[in-house]
């Protein structure tokens, strides 16, 4: 292909994908296709366009599956092994001992539409990794439920809630209000990773300000030190070390609030 042909080549996959792409030489006959598609952490889909013979074939170069196995994401599961079949087979994709490959292009414009569905099928597949991060999270909040109800005795409580006159937009929603036995409400925060913990205290921040006379808390659950950590515990009235010592300790930290009002 000559140096022409790629330039004519990444023109026509730009405007046909309608997002700017690059091809650069990786040897003879060989170039890698930059595309702006990123995989869940961000990192670059690898794809690269080879001659074998009399046609052109994308690959990998095992990069996907390499990715996923970062994450700790077997395929060895039977329902993750199906829909990789299944997202091989709809994108004319095949795996080749790690290396997904999809092969027999023959035209210019074959390279087009091949580079877009290998594309989409390099994304899907690198999806696979967000059902463990999804599954976590479901864990992380049907066990903060079942704490918190077992830890508040009784009370009323409200799971993803938001303060309609104090916060109409919802910039900083609460996963849980309980309402005190006078009448009064507290906030629990469930604080999941580093970055949860930093918006978290912003939220309490910020309800301070707005209503300070109203109680919050933060349950962890997930492992969290240094700085983040340490402005937690600055913002917060109480902070649980885990939802089992929320559920064993929440009712005390309430009763010092309905007995001080």
């Amino acid at each position: 292909m000559e140096m022409t042909d790629v330039i004519g080549l990444q023109e026509e996959i730009s405007r046909n994908l309608n997002t700017q792409i690059e091809i650069e030489n990786r040897g003879i006959d060989a170039f890698q296709v930059f595309t702006p598609f990123v995989l869940g952490d961000g990192d670059e889909l690898k794809i690269i366009l080879k001659r074998t013979g009399d046609t052109w074939r994308l690959t990998d170069e095992g990069h996907t599956l390499m990715y996923l196995s970062y994450q700790d994401i077997g395929l060895e599961n039977n329902t993750r092994a199906e829909v990789m079949d299944r997202i091989l087979k709809s994108h004319f994709m095949k795996d080749e001992d790690g290396r997904l490959v999809l092969d027999g292009i023959r035209t210019p414009q074959d390279i087009v539409d091949s580079i877009f569905t290998f594309s989409q099928g390099l994304l899907k597949i690198g999806d696979i990794s967000m059902w463990k991060i999804e599954r976590a999270k479901s864990k992380y909040t049907e066990n903060f439920k079942s704490c918190i109800t077992e830890g508040v005795k009784g009370r009323c409580v409200m799971f993803s809630y938001q303060s309609v006159e104090y916060d109409p937009g919802g910039m900083y929603p609460i996963d849980c209000c309980v309402r005190l036995r006078t009448g009064r409400p507290a906030y629990i925060f469930s604080a999941t990773s580093t970055d949860k913990a930093n918006w978290t205290a912003a939220a309490i921040y910020f309800f301070e300000k707005k209503q300070p006379y109203v109680p919050s808390c933060a349950v962890l659950q997930g492992k969290i030190s240094g700085k983040p950590l340490l402005r937690l515990e600055d913002a917060a009235d109480k902070v649980f070390q885990t939802p089992q010592n929320a559920a064993e300790r929440l009712d005390t930290f309430l009763l010092k609030y309905e007995n001080a009002a």
